[in-house]
């Protein structure tokens, strides 16, 4: 077993990489509140102009099959955390396409 220490934006690997999780993980379970307390700890970087890096937690995968276009990643532990920060991020997508259809 090997750890790295990626940006966020290198371990999803802008957008060639994909992320399976087995059916034998919990189903998404996380409520409301640990959600607010993720997107706070997000926000509070993204204001804080001194900090140019931030533990968002651990996320243990494997690497499953690939192909020419895509990497697969199989997610071993951490898919509440990353299945939340992809809902944020498909959130901030649509509301920004959204403005730019409106004006």
């Amino acid at each position: 077993m090997k750890a790295d220490n990626l940006s966020f934006l290198e371990f999803i690997g802008a957008g060639k990489r994909t992320f399976y999780i087995p059916v034998y993980q919990r189903n998404y379970d996380w409520k409301r509140m640990q959600c607010i307390t993720l997107f706070r700890d997000i926000e509070s970087i993204a204001v804080d102009e001194n900090r140019n890096s931030h533990f968002l937690g651990t996320l243990v995968y494997v690497e499953g099959e690939s192909t020419a276009n895509f990497r697969q990643f199989i997610v071993i532990d951490g898919q509440q955390r990353l299945t939340s920060i992809m809902l944020l991020l498909k959130a901030i997508l649509d509301s920004t396409l959204y403005r730019r259809i409106e004006n």
